[in-house]
């Protein structure tokens, strides 16, 4: 499987060199036109406007107006032809270049785009910062820096941090998918859910008629909070509103009672349980019936006081023996694997995965990892508070990592839950993009935006107190930034199948069997499009009738070379507009087809589907004879998966199968689409008004422009 240029690079590179030569050879010739752009246009931060340009150079003007069109379109081929077009009679006309280096990135030529901003940069002097701020993350993208540093001190917060909410003791975090915290504290026997932005959304007590008595543990685990209530000897069972889902356990030493639970791991099929007073780990399933017990080490010694737990997805169970200084590792049938042992954890407590690191939580040391694939212990370098104290635990209790590279630290003794975050990026900015502005029903406006850390991680959960928003440098107050959520409880997928003659005579027959998964669980709501990939790409059916779509994917004209790149880049093309959960799915047979993504490389599809916040997820059959060719084969499908947040699936194994529209549906559109009523008139139809968004996340911020042409008002 080769990976190719798409056609027309050449074409692009002529006309960037082209460009380049007019560029800096028009800067006479542009004469009074060039001034008044650069009054107007080499103001950094401040608005831009569309300049006023000579008779003759107007035409560049309304070449830029239609280019902004298809930008904000979404059609990015479109648009990258008209700002050249617009360039071509106006060489020094910034905003343009500035567009059509946004235009190469969201259409998935990073290259391209970084060649356009770093020109434009060079070309003026560095007068927009936001220029040069992209150039830098993109090519630190490109190049995959994965170091963000060692750890930094962020914040702490204590009882008093909040007016009307406190708590007493802490003794466990936990971090949901909107980056909101939860803080449990054992004294105050209650759960305080902070924003990320740090105010209090809410407090879980469990109802005024079964309160909460003592909890020293919690999951939170799909949805729903299990927490560990050592004096209650029972284990609770939380919506994230708060709401009771549930309880077990009972007060005693008998086979199915508790006796001070003092930790909790949560799987797909079942809930452990640190039973700390009867020494021992009590396996349950989800309805809190007893399925195993484990009273020994592998010596056969008995435990002596087990508390941390972690469950890993592969079955794994980690479990933090106090008493004697040591983590012990089972299998989920409860049989002794191996212990985890190092000088600097005298009293492990907490245990939580991180990935592939452990992160065991010692009474005296802190937090310290183990890297389970490489079997190595590392501890955080010494950190500082904003004091320039150093940071130091007095009986840390539990730790916690999340998605962007932070950790939370519940501080038991020093009654404090602490955060940190990794010092590459608590000191660089936000990678925030605006990718399209909608403006036809003016002057009502939606800005599609998306919200990052530097290593491409996605920020959500802002509220609209943690943005800003300016039009021409005027603050637009009553902004939204919680439009998607009504879109995330839909479906939309494409089903890209190649269509070769090796494919229809293989596994044509397997279809109904391994498309059954995603198929059934089709609701009303949902969007399935159907895509034939053949010497051509046809978009071949959008709709829910499961039999028609299997009749169609055995069906149509097959081709030995089916073009795979093109079709990959016409669905991700057709989902890039949609609003909700997005997913590309390539059914392929494995087999290395030569030239299949010569017209679009993967690479390229790739940056295409990141920058348009769309997963692919591969099924395939693994069908190649060759070896070598097919572990190849799989390793592109597998990287171009895991690239764009997707999933490599066998398409002969069930298992994985069978959890392929839960996995979907739990996807989320992680842009914002911030709403808002526009302050300018209706009269000046026809005006560029440029649009700044500023956000903060902890003690990073961010910054984000783009803009619209006010739309004529209709006759």
């Amino acid at each position: 499987m080769r990976v190719g240029q798409p056609q027309g690079s050449g074409r692009r590179q002529r006309r960037a060199r082209r460009s380049r030569r007019l560029a800096v050879g028009g800067i006479l010739a542009a004469g009074l036109a060039i001034l008044a752009l650069l009054a107007l246009g080499l103001g950094g931060l401040a608005a831009q406007e569309v300049p006023r340009f000579r008779i003759r150079e107007e035409r560049a003007r309304e070449l830029f107006v239609k280019a902004l069109s298809f930008y904000h379109g979404q059609q990015y081929v479109a648009a990258r032809e008209f700002l050249y077009k617009s360039l071509d009679v106006q060489p020094q006309f910034h905003l343009a270049r500035r567009y059509l280096g946004d235009a190469y990135y969201y259409s998935g030529d990073w290259n391209a785009a970084l060649e356009q901003w770093e020109f434009l940069d060079e070309l003026s002097q560095g007068a927009y910062p936001l220029v040069r701020q992209r150039s830098e993350l993109l090519r630190f993208s490109l190049n995959e820096y994965r170091d963000p540093g060692p750890y930094s001190f962020v914040r702490d917060f204590r009882p008093h941090s909040w007016s009307g909410h406190s708590f007493a003791r802490p003794a466990d975090v936990a971090i949901d998918e909107r980056n909101r915290s939860y803080l449990l504290s054992f004294e105050s026997a209650n759960i305080l859910v902070v924003s990320p932005g740090g105010e209090i959304e809410s407090e879980i007590r469990g109802p005024f008629y079964d309160r909460l008595k003592g909890p020293v543990a919690m999951q939170l685990f799909d949805g729903r909070l299990y927490v560990a209530d050592f004096s209650a000897d029972r284990i609770r069972v939380f919506d994230l509103a708060g709401g009771n889902a549930g309880a077990f356990g009972e007060h005693g030493v008998g086979p199915d009672a508790l006796l001070g639970p003092a930790g909790i791991a949560v799987a797909a099929d079942a809930i452990y349980v640190s039973d700390s007073g009867n020494h021992r780990i009590q396996k349950f399933d989800h309805a809190g019936k007893r399925l195993l017990t484990i009273t020994t080490d592998g010596v056969g010694a008995p435990l002596r006081m087990p508390l941390g737990l972690a469950a890993s997805s592969e079955g794994e169970l980690y479990v933090a023996d106090r008493e004697d200084g040591r983590v012990l590792v089972y299998d989920h049938e409860g049989n002794y694997l191996e212990t985890l042992q190092h000088e600097k954890i005298p009293a492990p407590v907490g245990l939580s995965l991180s990935g592939d690191t452990l992160i065991v939580c010692d009474e005296r040391n802190g937090p310290i990892f183990y890297n389970l694939k490489d079997r190595a212990w590392t501890w955080p370098e010494s950190s500082r508070d904003h004091d320039d104290r150093p940071l130091l635990y007095r009986r840390a209790h539990a730790a916690r990592g999340d998605a962007l590279g932070g950790m939370l630290v519940a501080d038991y003794d020093a009654n404090r839950f602490v955060m940190l975050t990794r010092e590459g990026l608590r000191i660089s900015n936000l990678d925030m993009r605006i990718q399209r502005v909608e403006s036809r029903d003016f002057p009502k406006m939606g800005v599609f935006l998306t919200v990052n850390n530097r290593l491409g991680s996605n920020i959500r959960g802002l509220e609209r107190s943690e943005f800003r928003l300016f039009e021409n440098d005027r603050r637009i107050p009553g902004i939204r930034a919680d439009n998607t959520a009504p879109y995330n409880r839909r479906r939309l997928t494409v089903l890209a199948v190649e269509n070769s003659p090796q494919f229809q005579q293989n596994y044509s027959a397997q279809l109904p069997n391994t498309l059954r998964p995603l198929l059934d669980p089709l609701r009303v709501a949902d969007q399935m499009t159907l895509v034939r990939a053949g010497e051509q790409v046809r978009q071949v059916y959008q709709g829910l009738e499961r039999l028609r779509m299997l009749r169609l994917l055995q069906s149509g004209e097959t081709a030995e070379s089916p073009n795979l790149g093109k079709a990959l880049y016409e669905s991700t093309a057709l989902l890039s507009r949609e609003i909700g959960p997005r997913s590309v799915i390539l059914l392929v047979s494995g087999k290395r087809i030569e030239g299949a993504f010569n017209q679009y490389s993967l690479q390229r599809i790739g940056q295409y589907a990141r920058a348009n916040g769309v997963a692919i997820d591969v099924i395939s059959f693994e069908g190649e004879a060759d070896e070598g060719a097919r572990l190849q084969t799989i390793a592109d499908y597998s990287d171009l998966a895991r690239a764009t947040g997707g999933r490599y699936y066998r398409g002969f194994d069930e298992s994985a199968l069978s959890a392929i529209d839960e996995i979907l549906r739990k996807r989320i559109d992680q842009r914002y689409i911030l709403t808002y009523r526009s302050a300018m008139e209706a009269s000046l139809s026809g005006r560029y008004v440029d649009i700044r968004v500023e956000a903060s996340f902890q003690d990073s911020a961010g910054l984000a422009d783009s803009g619209y042409i006010i739309p004529e008002r209709p006759q």
